[in-house]
């Protein structure tokens, strides 16, 4: 079985928003994870939605450069085309599990792209479609019972907070059942988001 990860666009957009700092961070640990294995996928709609978002609804908003950058840095995932078959599969997926139609077209993508894990903050968490693809939101993160200082305390130092950070990355990888390939939770040193130099 392949360890594929399809992202939504809620976690690009948390790669992005400094004002969510814990979840920017979870976003970060996985975008680093994807880059660094290459098993990252998405779909041109993803990529769309993202540079609307990013630009027009992110307070304050991403630089328009900025995110075309990131969106031309992410076409190396291979992105998934939209067409008549995913639109068929999409409505499928809506039609038997009462999904929205939003929600139908990412999961009929990640599954074009033989996704194994759909990262997404849309959808129930560990939800299975066909035995196919699983859903890990943020929202269910609490659940690892990791406390992260907030931002609105003192700042830890350099190395509480690579503490915090792979410890963080450690209860994610068990809570959700990531394959330990990804690399989550492992102090590697590298850079993280969207740059395929990680």
């Amino acid at each position: 079985m392949n360890d594929r990860v399809f992202i939504d666009t809620n976690i690009l957009l948390y790669a992005r928003d400094g004002g969510q700092p814990a979840k920017q961070l979870v976003a970060h640990a996985w975008m680093a994870a994807l880059w660094r294995t290459r098993q990252g996928r998405l779909s041109f709609h993803v990529l769309q939605e993202f540079y609307v978002n990013a630009t027009q609804k992110l307070k304050p908003g991403l630089p328009i450069l900025l995110a075309r950058q990131d969106v031309r840095s992410l076409l190396a995932w291979r992105p998934v085309k939209n067409d008549a078959a995913l639109i068929e599969s999409a409505w499928m997926l809506a039609d038997r599990y009462s999904f929205s139609w939003w929600d139908a077209q990412i999961v009929a993508a990640a599954r074009r792209a033989d996704c194994r894990i759909l990262l997404t903050e849309d959808m129930q968490h560990r939800l299975q479609v066909d035995g196919f693809c699983c859903s890990i939101p943020l929202r269910q993160m609490h659940r690892c019972r990791i406390k992260l200082e907030t931002a609105s305390g003192p700042r830890p130092s350099p190395g509480r907070r690579r503490y915090l950070f792979f410890s963080l990355m450690r209860s994610i990888a068990a809570c959700a059942e990531v394959p330990d390939r990804l690399g989550l939770g492992r102090n590697n040193n590298q850079r993280v988001v969207f740059s395929r130099d990680i």
